[in-house]
């Protein structure tokens, strides 16, 4: 009931986060590990001034440093990256900055993501002494989709793949896909909004008589996977993901579609 909706997630554990009554009990100590999207709603009745809050987030720098140390730790040294064991062309990212910046921040993730491409290596030949393209696309493409029907709504997931997008605007949903009004369309991304899905990343000029719309993203990297299924894993990395030079995070957007877009995070342009 909560798991895909931040505003029913904020709902059911707002008696708890804002009772500064049951937070400070002599006696009492709750560690509470909260969405990171209920921190709009929860910000105007949060406490900070009486309830210590902390942000975890993991750089995907650091995702990848610590899968080099998890695979020298089981190899006695002689490993220190995938690409080592991993067959195939991966010509803008590696595959270990791929795996890091899917996992999404989180170091659980990037386990699951090897573990899956493992698991489907094993299927194919589990005398080989290296890891094949197919094992790799079928790993990501599994998982992907695992994390996708775990993290969103059923509805989120059939719809998204008929946008068939990394970005969007309004009146692609609504004109070019689902053939209903503006105001029908706003409530669909309403919707994926809530679950986490997509958030508004820009406003972008599709007319020139006409106001810039707002740009909508997919907000995981593994979704877009799941979205872009058809495409490889090299094919999905060189064509959807690029490094902020500004900020140093990922940014999931259609660059091969589009040739310019501004970080959300840190408003850097990039062209392409």
């Amino acid at each position: 009931l909560t798991a895909s909706n931040y505003e029913s997630a904020y709902a059911f554990i707002r008696p708890i986060i804002v009772d500064l009554a049951l937070l400070e009990t002599e006696g009492l100590a709750l560690k509470i590990f909260l969405w990171s999207l209920i921190s709009d709603p929860f910000g105007p009745e949060g406490r900070p001034d009486r309830i210590n809050n902390y942000t975890l987030q993991w750089q995907f720098t650091k995702i990848e440093e610590m899968l080099s140390e998890r695979l020298k730790a089981f190899s006695n040294g002689k490993i220190s990256a995938l690409s080592q064991l991993v067959h195939g062309d991966y010509p803008l990212l590696s595959i270990d900055s791929i795996v890091a910046i899917s996992s999404q921040g989180s170091p659980r993730n990037m386990v699951r993501i090897c573990k899956a491409i493992l698991d489907q290596q094993s299927n194919i030949d589990i005398n080989t002494d290296r890891i094949g393209v197919v094992a790799v696309n079928n790993g990501f493409a599994k998982i992907a989709q695992e994390i996708a029907m775990q993290d969103y709504p059923s509805n989120t997931l059939r719809d998204l793949p008929r946008v068939g997008r990394c970005d969007f605007t309004t009146a692609y949903v609504a004109n070019d896909i689902f053939k209903i009004t503006q105001p029908a369309a706003l409530g669909k991304i309403a919707g994926w909004e809530s679950s986490g899905a997509v958030a508004k990343v820009g406003e972008i000029k599709t007319d020139r008589k006409n106001r810039p719309s707002n740009l909508y993203a997919l907000q995981s990297v593994l979704l877009a996977k799941h979205v872009y299924r058809t495409l490889s894993v090299s094919e999905f990395a060189a064509q959807k993901i690029r490094i902020c030079s500004g900020c140093n995070q990922p940014l999931v957007r259609d660059w091969d579609r589009q040739t310019e877009y501004r970080c959300e995070k840190c408003q850097t342009e990039h062209r392409t």
